[in-house]
């Protein structure tokens, strides 16, 4: 059947049509995510039929009494809450729906851990003694029952719900190599629905002086082989081809989508910012652009920073004070100027660590066995103690407690010259610990390598920020204040 006529206005696209080539596979996200959360009911009520069976089979009156049933409702309560609570802190992918057997380790533990914080925490507040029921029988039988679900269920419960007509019946459209390599990525997708029966390849889509033909051919197989989504694998060339794919996609009623290439043009990662009628890209994701993600932030920065100036601080000082009248009298501080958020200057503060009078403490980077640092000072710089006076840089505002580390400013000038993208790291203010620090990256960079890694580890920092992201940091940091890895001097 041919297609209505395309008028001139028509062939404009919609900002909502624009969708198309600004987001991921959101059917296939959506499916994901569906499965996930019916995997989550399902595994509840497994769950729960197992606890009652195991409260019958352990304990004889359980249920003699409205208090023990009361009780027993309790902990299958949270029993529950453990496993949405574990289940919702998993980030939604392909490998939730057919996770092999170490993700399926990682989200039990997960999950079993969180069960028996809130099992433990009702039974401390009813003051009741567990008995077998919280037997260390229970507690492996928990754990299997969760690993087992979380193992099979998925997968089982997508094959039931992506049969007949919820498959997919999809069409590839685009380069040759490019709609390979994305084939055999889709075809990983069997599981959710998503079958692949034909491949139109760039025969049919770059001669854009033969739109007739294309749209013709693409008519007729999607009427052969009965298809139902349509997925080109790159944007075409030709923007009246394109429009004319997306009619015929809605004419036909079929799904439609396109697999954006914006990130080769880029050269990296997009993200979308819709406002009102327009959609807007960029570069990266930066959640602190979010005002109350950085009111979260600077409230946390504070309520870290401040009792540690006031409890923590003052003895730490005294005693190093006492140190160095011994071994290298003078101030107790050291200053120095160190680039901050877009490279703006700031005086960071920092427990002095070497000999006063010496011309090169401002201008060169410290280094193992340096003998400018007294032997109190290498102390303190082993287990990062001369950071703490930074706290008060983190109440004034110009530093927070996790972020990129501010190097020095000859440093940071030639950072530039070895990673293109090195100040983007200074879109956030700097921290007194931060990703490439726990990950081993501590000391100075010795070379382009390094030098790389650590401007990789701080952007990725600024992208992917989070509360908890920033707690688990600290809690690393801590352990290696109190566990100094091999990098530290």
């Amino acid at each position: 059947m041919p297609l209505p006529p395309v008028s001139v206005s028509e062939t404009l696209m919609s900002p909502c049509e624009l969708l198309y080539f600004f987001v991921p596979f959101i059917m296939i996200s959506d499916r994901n995510r569906g499965i996930y959360e019916i995997t989550l009911v399902c595994q509840s009520l497994i769950v729960s039929l197992f606890f009652w069976g195991w409260v019958l089979l352990c304990e004889d009156n359980a249920i003699q009494s409205r208090s023990s049933l009361f009780y027993f409702f309790g902990c299958n309560a949270s029993l529950l809450i453990g496993i949405l609570a574990g289940g919702s802190l998993a980030r939604v992918s392909s490998r939730l729906v057919t996770p092999d057997f170490n993700s399926a380790i990682r989200y039990s533990s997960r999950q079993w851990l969180i069960c028996v914080f809130y099992l433990m925490l009702f039974n401390v507040s009813k003051d009741r003694h567990p008995l077998l029921l919280f037997a260390i029988g229970f507690v492996f039988a928990l754990f299997a029952v969760l690993f087992l679900t979380n193992r099979f269920l998925p997968s089982l419960l997508a094959r039931m719900s992506f049969q007949g007509v919820s498959q997919e019946r999809t069409l590839i459209v685009g380069s040759s190599a490019r709609a390979q390599v994305f084939g055999k990525w889709l075809s990983t997708k069997r599981i959710l629905g998503f079958v692949v029966v034909g491949l139109v390849t760039d025969e049919l889509v770059s001669d854009s002086g033969n739109d007739l033909s294309v749209i013709g051919k693409l008519e007729f197989q999607i009427e052969r082989d009965r298809i139902t989504n349509i997925i080109l694998a790159e944007l075409p060339n030709d923007d009246t081809l394109l429009r004319k794919v997306i009619d015929l996609c809605e004419y036909k009623g079929l799904r439609m989508t396109v697999m954006s290439d914006l990130q080769h043009k880029f050269g990296g990662s997009v993200t979308v910012h819709p406002d009102d009628d327009y959609f807007f890209l960029g570069l990266r994701e930066e959640p602190l652009e979010n005002p109350f993600n950085r009111f979260i932030k600077r409230s946390f920065d504070i309520a870290i920073s401040l009792p540690v100036v006031v409890f923590i601080l003052p003895p730490l000082m005294t005693a190093v004070w006492l140190a160095q009248r011994h071994q290298s009298p003078g101030p107790v501080f050291f200053f120095q100027s160190r680039p901050g958020v877009r490279n703006q200057p700031f005086e960071i503060c920092k427990l002095r660590t070497m000999h006063v009078n010496n011309p090169d403490n401002n201008k060169l980077p410290s280094s193992k066995d340096d003998p400018r640092i007294y032997p109190v000072g290498s102390f303190l710089r082993k287990t990062s103690l001369d950071e703490m006076p930074q706290f008060w840089n983190v109440l004034r505002g110009e530093m927070s407690v996790v972020g990129p580390r501010p190097h020095l400013t000859c440093q940071n000038q030639n950072f530039p010259h070895v990673y293109r993208k090195a100040y983007v790291r200074t879109f956030v203010k700097p921290g007194i610990t931060g990703l490439s620090q726990v990950s081993g990256m501590r000391g100075d960079p010795k070379d382009a390598e390094g030098i790389t890694r650590r401007m990789q580890a701080d952007i990725a920092y600024l992208e992917n920020w989070s509360l908890r992201m920033d707690m688990r940091l600290i809690l690393k940091t801590a352990m290696q204040v109190i566990f100094p890895p091999k990098t530290a001097i």
